[in-house]
């Protein structure tokens, strides 16, 4: 397994999160090139990114925890990300 960056793994859980819906314009190419280059995620002839199962395997535990966010999470109120943090156990998360 490969080191990688904060960047680096950042995008690996976008990707992992949001699953196969992600067009490649909305990640940094750069992060996803060490990623693929690392074997973690794979890349579709739509251009498409999916985190294959040595990528899901990469992540942190804390990172498999936030994988049960809901995908509107980002969207949601601060009191409902709260709530569902401490409900996933993430609320000592700072993501690194």
């Amino acid at each position: 397994m490969p080191t990688l960056t904060r960047n680096e793994r950042n995008q690996l859980y976008l990707i992992a999160w949001l699953g196969v819906t992600i067009p490649g314009a909305w990640l940094n190419r750069a992060a996803i090139d060490v990623l693929i280059k690392a074997g973690l995620v794979e890349e579709t002839p739509a251009g498409v990114f999916e985190a294959n199962q040595q990528g899901l395997d990469a992540l942190s535990p804390q990172a498999k925890k936030a994988l049960h966010r809901p995908r509107d999470y980002a969207r949601s109120s601060r009191e409902r990300q709260w709530a569902i943090d401490k409900q996933l156990g993430l609320l000592d998360w700072d993501g690194t």
